[in-house]
């Protein structure tokens, strides 16, 4: 049997291998972070939820052919998943090759209510005259709001590599410390 043949009896379906899994011991909920491919072969990230007493997934992230759900981590202090959520670029109905940084999102688990949402644009820009953006999620802090993040600095000009630094991200009150500069763009 192929592996897309089990994902489907999972109720995974349309998926083209597993990301990885996360379990939530508030919620006692299982978070698998799917693959899969949709128009023009682009490769999307969903995730999918069973409680663990259920065998069958279900589509948590709304389902979209243009948003990927890219990074999940947990939040220690009550049952919530916070998601970094990319959007493919799209010309004429053809993916454009590249993503653009969409939100970070804070989510209830056993609801799928969005609790907070950090979107593309509202970060103070420190360093110039446009928002940085979360490459990755890195992890949650023990107080279970204030992220970890690679953070990405756009430069003044448009040509000019961006800069990449550790951050500590409050979403919520779309702030941001900076930690370290990060050499070589993510390490």
């Amino acid at each position: 049997m192929e592996q897309n043949d089990r994902l489907e009896m999972l109720g995974i379906s349309g998926a083209t291998g597993i990301v990885g899994r996360l379990y939530d011991p508030y919620s006692e909920l299982v978070v698998g972070h799917v693959g899969k491919k949709v128009a023009d072969n682009r490769p999307l990230k969903s995730l999918y939820i069973r409680h663990r007493s259920e065998e069958r997934y279900r589509l948590f992230t709304p389902f979209s052919e243009t948003l990927s759900y890219e990074d999940a981590a947990l939040s220690p202090t009550g049952p919530f998943i916070f998601v970094n959520i990319f959007e493919a670029l799209v010309e004429d109905g053809k993916f454009g090759g590249g993503y653009d940084w969409h939100s970070l999102q804070k989510i209830d688990l056993p609801s799928g209510k969005i609790i907070s949402e950090l979107k593309d644009g509202e970060l103070e820009p420190r360093f110039g005259h446009r928002s940085p953006w979360v490459a990755d999620i890195v992890g949650v802090d023990k107080d279970g709001e204030t992220i970890f993040v690679s953070l990405a600095i756009p430069q003044e000009k448009k040509e000019a590599m961006q800069r990449y630094c550790l951050a500590k991200l409050h979403p919520a009150q779309r702030q941001y410390e900076v930690i370290t500069e990060l050499s070589g763009g993510y390490l």
